[in-house]
């Protein structure tokens, strides 16, 4: 008998810490179960979104974040989850058109695009992949929003989603400054400019936004899209010697690019070549300028007009030179500003050549031997160093 309860102390010593391993074993799996959001938690996921882009006076209608689309891919089995689902903007948050967005237990991927998704084409949203493809309208402008988090689980953000919105086109500003006077008979008049409209010239308009974070990516022009982007004043716009004014009554916005590679490049001779041509620019997609101008002079306590008339303003030329470019503008979530400066070497007529005064009349008659001549301005301080004013300015919006 004593021998046989040997036997089973020594049964029961060898079998007790493999019992202790599996309880232990069960309690670890059932833990990292429960650490996880629990599978049978079917609530629609918690939505946050953020604007935390530059908000500035542009031609777009909606600089405010008031809606958005959101999709969601379920990384492991390359499914969408959440299609294009439209979120509005209520009194405190954002809530779901219609339905609603169930997180999995796997990894997933999202991206969201102000203010809805039918507003881009051709939406890449894969393992390896997210973007999409737009097209910038001349008129009736959008600002296009962009968000995302391409990686992140339900236990990772505890079943609440957390959206960063940026600018995903930027905000272009042409601002100018006079330098013309004008020589007549060895005699020099100041001329004043007024700009009453201006277009910019074959700007690349539709290209692909490509994810690089949750809330930043590249742009790449597609080929074979160029646009003309077009503002007029009410009223005539004078501008200054000393200082640079703007001459777009709301920034532009445009696609992210770098038109300075595709420039009209004319020479300025007084004979060019027919290639410096406006025309021949427009056939090959080259980008420039065009304000359309009055100039006036004053002789003999009257105003003269030596370029358009009271009710006429004509078209001047500017080549879009890489120095006044303003720097890293063609960058999502940036505005840049151009400051364009009104000179004789610069200022085209349509041939490419360096624009001439019209014919000048008073009650005295017509003045001959008119032209313009450059002058270096003064800043407000009687400073002739142009070189030390600084160069075009951006606003850099770090993300």
């Amino acid at each position: 008998m004593v021998k046989m309860s040997r036997n089973l102390l020594r049964c029961l010593v060898m079998w007790l810490p493999v019992t202790v391993c599996l309880l232990c074993a069960c309690n670890t799996e059932h833990a990292d179960t429960m650490a996880e959001a629990p599978e049978d938690d079917d609530s629609p996921a918690e939505i946050y979104a953020t604007d935390i882009s530059r908000g500035e006076v542009t031609r777009a209608a909606n600089m405010s974040l008031n809606s958005f689309g959101l999709s969601v891919l379920n990384v492991k089995t390359g499914m969408i989850i959440s299609d294009k689902l439209q979120y509005e903007k209520t009194l405190t948050s954002f809530a779901p058109v219609s339905g609603s967005f169930r997180m999995v237990t796997a990894e997933m991927k999202a991206i969201a695009i102000a203010p809805s998704m039918t507003i881009v084409e051709n939406i890449t949203l894969t393992k390896d992949a997210a973007g999409f493809d737009y097209e910038v309208p001349t008129t009736d402008q959008t600002m296009v929003k962009i968000s995302g988090n391409m990686s992140f689980t339900k236990r990772s953000t505890n079943n609440k989603l957390s959206l960063n919105f940026v600018n995903a086109i930027s905000q272009f500003t042409v601002k100018a400054r006079n330098e013309l006077k004008l020589e007549v008979d060895n005699k020099e008049y100041e001329v004043d400019l007024y700009v009453k409209g201006i277009t910019l010239h074959n700007f690349a308009s539709k290209g692909h936004f490509e994810y690089t974070a949750n809330y930043n990516g590249t742009w790449t022009p597609i080929d074979g899209y160029w646009a003309n982007y077009t503002q007029e004043f009410p009223s005539a716009v004078k501008l200054s010697t000393t200082t640079f004014i703007n001459v777009v009554d709301s920034a532009f916005v445009l696609l992210p690019q770098s038109p300075e590679k595709n420039a009209w490049a004319p020479g300025g001779l007084a004979n060019p070549p027919a290639e410096d041509a406006v025309s021949v620019a427009n056939a090959n997609h080259k980008a420039y300028i065009e304000l359309r101008c009055a100039m006036t002079i004053q002789r003999d306590n009257q105003t003269v007009y030596v370029f358009g008339g009271p009710n006429t303003f004509k078209p001047v030329y500017f080549p879009y030179i890489k120095k006044y470019c303003p720097k890293a503008w063609n960058a999502v979530n940036r505005q840049g500003i151009y400051n364009l400066k009104i000179v004789k070497a610069e200022a085209l007529n349509s041939d490419g050549s360096p624009v001439k005064p019209e014919e000048l009349q008073d009650e005295n008659g017509q003045f001959e031997n008119a032209v313009f001549i450059e002058v270096a301005p003064t800043d407000d301080y009687g400073n002739d160093n142009v070189d030390n004013w600084p160069d075009a300015d951006v606003i850099d919006v770090k993300i």
